[in-house]
């Protein structure tokens, strides 16, 4: 059982398949907070809840104002109508400097402000504004201000209401400003209606200031009851995430970990999740598709060892891979044979023949697969093999003249092996000193597939090549060689290894018609190049 990277993760199941390749896969602490999905889905539920909560916040925030504003604005209206019906044209209109303060009229009016002020005692200011010759500049005719620490304006003193719409507007009819607005001693509103002469002309605008504690105490109710909105939603959203973290987090790692252990060839491993959900759904379908890849690497891992590894894997990785038939192809078959081994099966006891046999043959088969070779099928002591089929092989006569030498000094490696191991007393016992191989290769077009009937079929090449190999490889008795390949096969190698070629003649070959040339290798390079093909045709 391998750990799964996530520590609330259960262990899943982590034995390495044969001839698996390891993969690495991605764990789940290597990924940042924001990419994990409980995250993500604790954060999208979170991010709606509080975008509903703050459009609620700013819809009642904004209606709230609205009220309260508006009746402040239809209060503020009223008040200045109710003052200003009681302010008459003759009072206002003498008083236009400081000294005016001493008279009757200015008198008369502050103590009448101040007597409202005090029945109303959110009222701040009372005013009377007298315009001037100058659009939008007033002049002050009276004030009362109730708020400690502020001066009234001095009689005469100018006001500029170019910026105050709702006060120019006021010489014609009551207004109020559409905003509060704010100072050290608190939010206001300001209200106005004009003073009208006997003909119903506004002459003069009286402004009331009245504090706006409505509006700051509803604004700040709507702030606070949104922050304890949020602060609920906080501890809402706690178990939510620790809820998302167990039901969604823990058999998403529990899937991550199964699905990086499949990746790394642990075909074995299971999520071993069971739940009604979809998530039980996901892990049941991992796990039965974790079994079918251990059963299809299984049969892989075993039918590759009755045919090539290479035939295995298209077999099984195509349905009609199976069918009779074939496909015609340029390939170099290879052939090699041991000598002396009806010696050996005749003398040496069973077990020892096939204990020898199975080492030669994997010693051999191991390097026709590093040189891309592909393993038809094993005929006693004889291994027939071909390069460029199943698959494409790129100078495949290079490649199976390079695995027949290394197949020649592999065979007398093993002989000193089974020297110094005592094993080749059987046979040197028998008068035969070591045990020897002869290889043959031909290069030319086979046909590559599947022969048999519809319910027993094999892989094989079938053509000429073949038949030239075997014969190639009983020339070798003949030569006194233990490697031969052909002209074509010569033909299709590097130019440093042809050097390395030694021509061994023309033969005439049981079932064919024209004679065939043949190579092999020295063990060395030589001096002087053997002759090309055309050379020798011309002896």
């Amino acid at each position: 059982m391998a750990p799964a990277p996530d520590s609330e993760t259960r262990e899943s199941a982590s034995a390495a398949s044969p001839g698996a390749t390891p993969r690495p896969a991605l764990a789940v602490d290597a990924l940042g907070l924001w990419q994990r999905f409980h995250v993500r889905l604790t954060g999208l539920y979170g991010g709606a809840v509080f975008a509903v909560i703050t459009l609620m916040g700013v819809i009642f925030y904004t209606y709230g104002v609205e009220v309260e504003v508006a009746a402040l604005q239809s209060r503020m209206r009223a008040m200045a109508v109710s003052i200003a019906a009681g302010v008459t044209v003759e009072s206002v209109q003498p008083l236009r400097q400081a000294q005016d303060r001493e008279r009757a009229e200015y008198r008369q009016l502050v103590q009448r402000f101040a007597s409202i002020c005090r029945d109303e005692p959110d009222v701040t200011s009372i005013y009377v504004l007298l315009p001037t010759e100058q659009t939008g500049v007033f002049r002050f005719a009276a004030d009362h201000v109730t708020a400690g620490g502020v001066a009234p304006a001095m009689v005469g003193e100018l006001y500029d209401a170019r910026r105050t719409p709702a006060m120019q507007q006021a010489l014609q009819t009551p207004t109020a400003e559409n905003e509060t607005y704010t100072d050290k001693w608190g939010e206001f509103m300001s209200g106005y209606a004009p003073v009208r002469d006997a003909s119903g002309r506004g002459m003069a605008v009286l402004g009331v200031d009245v504090r706006a504690e409505r509006v700051a105490a509803m604004k700040a109710n709507v702030r606070a009851l949104t922050l304890a909105i949020y602060a609920f939603a906080v501890l809402l959203l706690l178990p939510m995430a620790w809820l998302v973290a167990r039901h969604v987090r823990r058999p998403l790692s529990a899937i991550i970990a199964t699905t990086g252990a499949i990746a790394r060839g642990q075909l074995d491993a299971q999520t071993n999740l069971h739940r009604n959900d979809e998530f039980g759904l996901l892990a049941k379908h991992l796990d039965k598709m974790a079994l079918g890849l251990r059963e299809r690497e299984t049969i892989r891992a075993t039918f590759g060892r009755y045919v090539s590894e290479e035939v295995a894997r298209k077999v099984l990785s195509s349905n009609d891979a199976a069918a009779l038939g074939g496909e015609e192809r340029q390939v170099t078959v290879l052939l090699t044979d041991l000598a002396n081994y009806s010696t050996l099966a005749e003398f040496l006891p069973p077990v020892a023949v096939v204990q020898t046999l199975n080492a030669y043959m994997t010693a051999m088969g191991e390097l026709i697969d590093q040189h891309g070779g592909c393993v038809i099928e094993y005929q006693g002591d004889a291994i027939l093999c071909v390069f460029g089929a199943p698959g494409e092989l790129p100078g495949h006569a290079q490649a199976a003249v390079e695995c027949a030498s290394a197949m020649v000094q592999r065979l007398h490696g093993l002989n000193a092996e089974w020297q110094a191991s005592g094993v080749a007393n059987l046979w040197q016992a028998r008068g035969i000193a070591q045990i020897g191989a002869r290889v043959g290769i031909h290069t030319g077009r086979v046909v590559a597939g599947n022969v048999g009937s519809a319910s027993r079929v094999k892989y094989a090449v079938v053509g000429d090549a073949v038949n030239v190999a075997a014969r190639v490889e009983a020339l070798n008795k003949e030569t006194g060689t233990e490697l031969l390949f052909t002209e074509a096969t010569w033909r299709g190698l590097a130019p440093e290894l042809q050097a390395q070629a030694e021509f061994r003649g023309e033969h005439a070959v049981k079932g064919r018609a024209q004679v065939v040339r043949v190579w092999t290798l020295r063990a060395k390079p030589p001096d002087d190049p053997s002759p090309a093909p055309a050379e020798i045709a011309g002896r």
